[in-house]
């Protein structure tokens, strides 16, 4: 979930992404790497940058990719499985893709924080 704060200059949309380990399951293999929490995803998906650092294997195939307000497209993609391991989650599908439009000027910066007081005692990287 995205939220607007107002700034000086305008809107910042910050939305949910934090610091990751990746792990690959088969050979413990690890890379840092920043998640995109969305809660309205039906998906995972990694970027191939990340999937070939621990040396993420899977199946090829094609994926459909339903868009808000426009077509279906269809993706050749690779399925592969990998854990989360700061928040101990194990995903056994996710899809590769070659960039992810995630812009990382959208994660919250501890200025933001603290216009948020639920958010005040949390430490981010």
């Amino acid at each position: 979930m995205a939220s607007n704060v107002t700034a000086a200059g305008g809107n910042v949309n910050a939305l949910p992404v934090l610091p990751v380990l990746v792990r690959n399951p088969h050979t413990m293999a690890e890379v840092k790497a920043y998640a995109l929490l969305d809660s309205g995803s039906t998906d995972s998906f990694c970027s191939s940058e990340i999937a070939t650092k621990p040396d993420l294997y899977g199946h090829s195939g094609m994926l459909t990719l339903p868009t808000l307000g426009a077509e279906c497209a269809v993706v050749k993609t690779t399925s592969v499985s990998l854990e989360v391991c700061n928040i101990v989650l194990g995903l056994s599908e996710v899809f590769i893709r070659d960039k992810l439009s995630i812009n990382l000027s959208n994660r919250a910066t501890p200025q933001d924080i603290q216009i948020w007081p639920h958010l005040q005692d949390i430490d981010l990287p």
